[in-house]
């Protein structure tokens, strides 16, 4: 279990349901009270010669009125999300560079 902060949201807290590294998969659920939670799960597949490709699955609910905007706005932006993502956890792997809270 972990806890992130979703800034202008709340504290998200992490809780791991799956994790089979030999099948390239792990799931997670995560919740930040009153607003929304969400299920995560990654596929991490062979690509080519060492190199892998992740696939990242989400499904978010509100959990208030409050959080449908966030929520759909998420949805909306989840192509952009992945790209940014995969771009933090590229550098990080190869370049060696921080992942950041952005």
């Amino acid at each position: 279990m972990f806890q992130t902060i979703k800034e202008g949201v709340g504290t998200a807290t992490w809780v791991q349901t799956r994790h089979a590294p030999a099948a390239g998969v792990a799931s997670f659920v995560y919740i930040v009270p009153d607003h929304h939670t969400a299920m995560v799960d990654v596929r991490v597949t062979p690509d080519s010669d060492n190199r892998s490709r992740a696939s990242v699955k989400y499904r978010m609910t509100s959990l208030s009125s409050d959080a449908d905007d966030f929520v759909r706005a998420f949805g909306e932006a989840f192509e952009d999300f992945m790209a940014q993502w995969a771009q933090a956890i590229q550098r990080h792997i190869v370049e060696g560079a921080a992942l950041t809270r952005e």
